[in-house]
């Protein structure tokens, strides 16, 4: 006997059909009236029935054209907590049953399980916690409240608003079971924790401060690590302050011994965020350290700059700092903006720094110039030499006319 019924094996034969066809063929037309036929059957209330049936018949293609069926079912309608509880238990029982799915298709399903959890605790006002707990993998646990935390971005306004309100009120409670968990694994939800919540409790940033350190001392999560930190100093201003402002200085000499884009973006958020912390003394060399690697490393650092301009006025004993800082870094823009004129990719790049410029010769005042007038007579043999000086002049101001004739670079 068929387990689905004559009927639905039917009409099963019929869209597995359909979905082959789809992956097989290449003619566009062919493809789109497929694709027509199957966004009307599966975004229908068939969709649940298919995901089982996928899973059953370990048909992976129809699988995920089911998986996205179910999604956009569950996004396009408001269902009742009883409906919404059944759906939830459908999916999350499927699960289950999908440990050797590859893994495109685990992240659909963990995508859509994440949804359905953040429209069952929208009706129920429940911890995601208490939903969560029926799996006993930490790991998966993580996966799916971070999917739970990005739908927050995908919800329609209203929905949006309350879930955010919703968990932030669990936060504490969130947060504090993550830390618990002596499990590094944990700082990809306390990041999102941080992020997504609109109060943070700064009785647990000593712990979070903590977590950070010992991630980069470990060279683990890394990345997840500097997103937590940057949270934490858009939310916490006490980082630079005591007790914290120890840990603080030791997460930041972590961070200036990765040399990586990342680090970098984090320096330059972070310094920007302090600009009058007596701390950005000791970062302000190492974003110089960073500019001489490459051009690339310049554009962001220029970043910096833009955001000093509108904020060293009001901060008198920054002035100084940061006139020298600009002619160090326009010592070593000339060199990384000679380019060669079939090198597209550098005169592309450098052309980013045109607009902020106008800050470095605003910061440094009359240095700007005079410093590229040195680097003039000391190499004004070297014709790519005297073309980036001219490119850094003439982003400023007009060129003098004994530089008029000198071709300048431009993008294409």
């Amino acid at each position: 006997m068929n387990p689905f019924g004559e009927e639905n094996h039917q009409t099963i034969v019929h869209l597995r059909e359909l979905v082959h066809t789809f992956y097989s063929s290449n003619n566009p037309t062919i493809r789109k009236e497929v694709e027509h036929q199957l966004t009307q059957y599966l975004e229908s209330d068939n969709a649940g029935k298919l995901l089982q049936h996928a899973v059953q018949l370990g048909d992976q293609e129809l699988l995920f054209f089911s998986l996205n069926a179910f999604y956009n079912f569950i996004k396009r309608r408001r269902f009742s907590t009883e409906i919404i509880q059944q759906l939830l238990q459908h999916i999350m029982a499927l699960h289950q049953q999908s440990n050797q799915l590859p893994i495109f298709l685990l992240n659909k399903m963990n995508s859509v399980i994440s949804y359905t959890i953040a429209m069952y605790i929208l009706q129920t006002k429940c911890n995601p916690m208490i939903v969560l707990q029926s799996y006993s993998s930490l790991d998966l646990q993580i996966q799916l409240l971070h999917g739970i935390y990005e739908t927050i971005d995908i919800l329609p306004y209203d929905l949006s608003v309350q879930l955010q309100k919703l968990i932030t009120s669990f936060q504490k409670e969130i947060m504090t079971m993550f830390i618990q968990t002596n499990n590094l694994s944990s700082i990809l939800i306390l990041s999102d924790a941080v992020q997504y919540s609109s109060t943070f409790p700064k009785e647990l940033l000593s712990s979070l401060l903590q977590i950070v350190y010992l991630s980069l001392k470990n060279s683990t999560y890394v990345d997840y690590s500097l997103d937590l930190f940057s949270n934490l100093f858009i939310r916490a201003s006490e980082l630079i302050e005591q007790p914290f402002l120890q840990m603080t200085t030791q997460v930041i000499q972590l961070i200036i011994l990765l040399q990586t884009p990342n680090a970098l973006q984090t320096l330059i958020n972070f310094s920007i965020a302090f600009y009058d912390a007596p701390i950005l003394i000791d970062i302000i060399p190492v974003l110089l350290q960073y500019c001489s690697t490459s051009l690339e490393n310049c554009v962001d650092v220029m970043e910096f700059f833009e955001e000093m301009y509108t904020l060293y006025d009001d901060t008198p004993e920054l002035e100084s700092s940061l006139q020298k800082f600009s002619i160090e870094y326009l010592k070593l823009l000339i060199p990384l903006c000679c380019v060669h004129s079939f090198d597209d990719e550098s005169i592309v790049t450098r052309s980013k720094l045109r607009a902020g410029l106008n800050c470095i010769s605003e910061i440094s005042n009359s240095l700007y110039f005079d410093c590229l007038k040195s680097f003039l007579i000391q190499n004004q043999s070297n014709q790519m030499v005297v073309e980036s000086i001219c490119f850094l002049w003439e982003a400023v101001d007009k060129l003098p006319q004994e530089l008029a004739s000198v071709h300048i670079h431009r993008p294409n």
